[in-house]
């Protein structure tokens, strides 16, 4: 029994000194390309890829991320055709290794893309790809050209009839495709912001440089993709269909942001502004999920359906949640568009709002001088107080100048016209006014103005 016993620890021994020689030697040639890929020398860290992804396929999920990084350089500097068929061949290998051994992390998506533009593979095969992954985990759809690829030849799929593709599921894919675009915009807008945020007050890193450089354009390529995606699908799709496919799943879905997202962003991109089910949606997505974009969204619709209290609710929500000093002047300037007439003295103050938010545009200010020249019988001015308004109409004009040296031309132009209805010595004398008197507005306008010497 003894024996036995023995025997079995020295076997347990063995084993466990063989798995720590084994994880010494991964984290040993883990190491070893870790320090080649540091230092760039990826004519060195390619050989080490096979050894590694064969005898420590588990062992870091950043081995294929080396891998992919010292294989596409590689690529990018290789020339002879044979060559450049094997390197292909390699990351073709490490992406199946990779979706293998780490699923779900993107793998497949890369792999399909490379056999769609490297021509390596047909339509079926990418397309057997990409709908696998997306069906599997759609957040691996992280670039807007993999999300494009597969809608348009899902679409295709649908188009021919003969994959029993229904309808139903055409209209649920686009909206899941939609949601994707949208989730993507939303973590790179995000991360843009906080690292301008964060450049207000202190150096970024290099990295964090690259990554505005590199997505200076992505927002507005994924708005492009998705309004493409929107031109393709509307030969089979109108607000009546898209109304009743989502009004009859409306109830079941909608504490589903995800659901949600896509359905509003199908919903919105066709048009259907003036649709029930779709303001409906997007009252649940911002209250689920409340955003930017969801609840500017929401202050448009609004707007269309002549609910302006909401609009102005909503608009101002955007606002408060977009760190963007210029998209955030600019929402208080539509705000500022919708109480032009309806309430003047909350018209000024979001002007006073853009002004603050975005220090470096003149158009608050100009927008504050037209008000000031818009004052009418709400204020019971007298004819002298009328023509005097107009002082305070060329200081902002000079603040809007100040602010923004391209409104210059502007400025002069306005401030010749204004300087036209200004009181003259004469009116000022009728009204005992003069040099140095101090005239006051109350009303919304509630300002002050020293008069100057007057002609």
């Amino acid at each position: 029994m003894k024996i036995k016993q023995a025997l079995l620890l020295f076997f347990a021994g063995i084993t466990a000194l063989t798995a720590h020689a084994q994880t010494f030697k991964c984290e040993a040639g883990f190491k070893v390309l870790e320090d080649k890929i540091k230092a760039k020398s990826y004519d060195d860290a390619v050989p080490l890829l096979p050894a590694l992804i064969k005898n420590c396929p588990k062992y870091n999920a950043n081995l294929y991320v080396y891998g992919e990084e010292a294989i596409l350089n590689k690529l990018q500097y290789t020339r002879a055709d044979k060559d450049k068929k094997t390197l292909n061949e390699s990351l073709l290998s490490l992406y199946d290794a990779q979706e293998k051994n780490f699923p779900n992390t993107g793998a497949a998506v890369k792999k399909a893309m490379l056999l769609n533009d490297k021509k390596l593979g047909s339509d079926a095969d990418v397309y057997k790809l990409l709908n696998a992954a997306f069906t599997a985990a759609p957040a691996t759809f992280t670039d807007y050209a993999p999300l494009q690829l597969y809608f348009n030849q899902y679409l295709k799929a649908y188009e021919t009839g003969t994959t029993g593709i229904t309808q139903e599921q055409f209209i649920s894919k686009f909206g899941d495709v939609l949601a994707q675009v949208a989730a993507v915009k939303t973590v790179v807008t995000e991360k843009r912001a906080a690292i301008n945020a964060k450049l207000q007050n202190e150096t970024i890193s290099t990295e964090e440089k690259q990554y505005l450089s590199t997505t200076a354009a992505t927002e507005k390529t994924l708005d492009a993709v998705a309004t493409n995606m929107t031109k393709a699908a509307s030969k089979y799709l109108n607000c009546e269909k898209l109304e009743q496919y989502y009004g009859a799943n409306f109830e079941k879905n909608k504490a589903n942001a995800g659901w949600l997202q896509g359905m509003v962003s199908v919903m919105y991109l066709s048009k259907c502004y003036k649709s029930d089910v779709l303001y409906n949606g997007a009252v649940a997505l911002n209250a689920l999920k409340p955003g930017y974009d969801s609840a500017n969204r929401l202050g448009y619709l609004s707007q269309k359906r002549n609910a302006l209290p909401e609009a102005i609710k909503y608009y101002d929500q955007a606002a408060e949640l977009q760190q963007n000093p210029e998209l955030k002047a600019n929402l208080y300037n539509d705000i500022v568009a919708l109480y032009r007439i309806s309430n003047k003295g909350e018209a000024k103050k979001y002007i006073q709002k853009s002004a603050a938010a975005n220090p470096k545009s003149g158009k608050p200010y100009l927008l504050l001088a037209s008000l000031y020249t818009s004052v009418s019988k709400e204020c019971n001015l007298s004819d002298f107080e009328a023509k005097a308004v107009y002082f305070l109409a060329i200081e902002a004009l000079k603040k809007a100048e100040a602010a923004d040296e391209k409104t210059k031309a502007t400025v002069a132009t306005l401030t010749e016209e204004y300087t036209k209805n200004l009181p003259t010595k004469k009116e000022a004398k009728a009204a005992k006014k003069g040099k140095g008197d101090v005239v006051t507005f109350g009303c919304w306008i509630n300002e002050s103005v020293t008069l100057p010497k007057l002609k």
